[in-house]
């Protein structure tokens, strides 16, 4: 048994891996140093990572990040042996430290998956937005009420004499609903900082989350496609299945965290309001998915768009999300036939967004603009289901409206209005 471990760890019959460099000095220093780097940014991000849950106690899902540790760690300590093996041919280390990252970032990959449906479950913005209103709402009426009651308090007033004494016990229970009427004022409005402070905090965190869990969620599903590569058809049938569904799932995983991060951006990203040409904007979009278009044979048509007033990259989404899904939702044998058009109303200018594609249901047609909503199988028509909801996000953020009309198997022309702040 000894002396079976011995000889796996014997590296005596293996050559250095700067043998397969031919030794040349210009590339064994381009290889020390890039692994060198690499590995100086895998250790640093752990540091940064246990900063975040130190600083942050309430930071829930701690274990998550304690794992993506782990892994970019043991990423990191690849790259460093990597430099070792140049002269000292320790292969056997160096697969075993391999296989640890492999089992740690399938780990991570797993936990993560479990928790995706805990994160969504927390409070959204709209929801605290809910909220507050209704308070406010509360403040407003218990004002009324206060002013109802000085009201009569005055008209009690005129009435003094023989009803005095029957007064002055009515002004003794007023006095004290005034007391506590101002004492629910004060827990009101500290109630309402929390709420607006608790927003604030899950808008961060939001992008926060998102924005990180960017380049792990990346390197598992490189692993995952690697694996797939170099192990599809030699294994069983069902392992040949698990690596497709690691893939599938990594994928899946990449694209709801970038959904998340443009829908968080919306608020969290500093705007740039400036003059916006909508013409080079939609020709830019367009320009940008010629390769879809010309794919579906769709036709795009537009008229003259306006110039306005906001941020450029708002509009960009606006128009790449609207003409996307009208290229994506078509029906089956029909050339997609899409047309853009901009017309001024009395304040604002309104957008119209027209399609030939399958039509939406008008039960459906409030659900399509909440955050992660689909109305079709995600194996026909892929997609995160935020599009919308984003375009919805952006639209409130300018005062706008946003609304459709369709008709099933007809077609679909979606709206929306930006107020014209030049007019004003």
């Amino acid at each position: 048994m000894i002396n079976g471990i011995g000889e796996f760890f014997n590296s005596e019959n293996f050559m250095p891996h700067g043998h397969c460099f031919l030794w040349q000095p210009e590339i064994l220093w381009l290889h020390i140093f890039s692994d060198a780097g690499i590995a100086l940014a895998y250790y640093s991000i752990p540091a940064i990572l246990i900063y975040l849950t130190k600083k942050r106690a309430d930071l829930p899902f701690k274990s998550v990040f304690w794992l993506f540790g782990a892994f970019i760690l043991l990423c990191g300590t690849t790259h460093l042996f990597s430099i070792w093996t140049i002269w000292h041919p320790d292969y056997a280390i160096d697969g075993i430290l391999k296989a640890a990252t492999a089992i740690v970032s399938i780990i991570t990959f797993f936990v993560t998956c479990r928790l995706i449906p805990r994160a969504l479950q927390l409070a959204s913005p709209e929801k605290l937005e809910r909220l507050n209103a209704e308070l406010i709402s509360n403040i407003a009426e218990k004002d009324k009420a206060q002013a109802e009651l000085k009201q009569a308090y005055i008209q009690m007033e005129h009435k003094v004499g023989e009803r005095t004494a029957e007064l002055t016990s009515n002004n003794e229970i007023l006095v004290n609903q005034i007391k506590e009427r101002k004492i629910t004022e004060k827990q009101l409005g500290k109630a309402m900082e929390r709420l607006a402070s608790s927003n604030d905090e899950l808008q961060r965190f939001a992008y926060i989350c998102s924005h990180d869990l960017q380049e792990p969620a990346r390197t598992v599903a490189s692993f995952a496609e690697m694996m797939a590569k170099k192990y599809n058809g030699k294994l069983d049938a069902d392992a040949d299945k698990y690596l497709g569904f690691m893939k599938e799932g990594a994928e899946r995983m990449q694209m709801m965290i970038k959904s998340v991060l443009d829908y968080s951006r919306v608020d969290s990203r500093e705007e740039k309001y400036t003059e916006v040409d909508c013409n080079k904007v939609l020709t830019d979009v367009l320009q940008d998915m010629q390769v879809v278009i010309l794919k579906s044979g769709a036709t795009v048509e537009y008229s003259h768009m306006p110039v306005v007033i906001g941020d450029p990259m708002h509009f960009a989404q606006l128009f790449q999300n609207f003409v996307s899904n009208a290229l994506k939702f078509h029906k089956a044998g029909n050339v997609p036939e899409v047309m853009v058009r901009a017309e001024r109303g009395q304040k604002e200018w309104v957008f119209s967004i027209q399609d030939n594609g399958m039509g939406i249901k008008e039960q459906y047609q409030e659900k399509i603009f909440m955050i992660f909503q689909r109305l079709n199988k995600r194996e026909d028509y892929p997609g995160s289901g935020i599009g919308l909801a984003v375009c919805k996000k952006i639209v409130d953020k300018y005062g706008g409206k946003i609304w459709l009309k369709s008709a099933e198997g007809v077609g679909t022309t979606f709206f929306f209005s930006i107020p014209d702040v030049s007019a004003e």
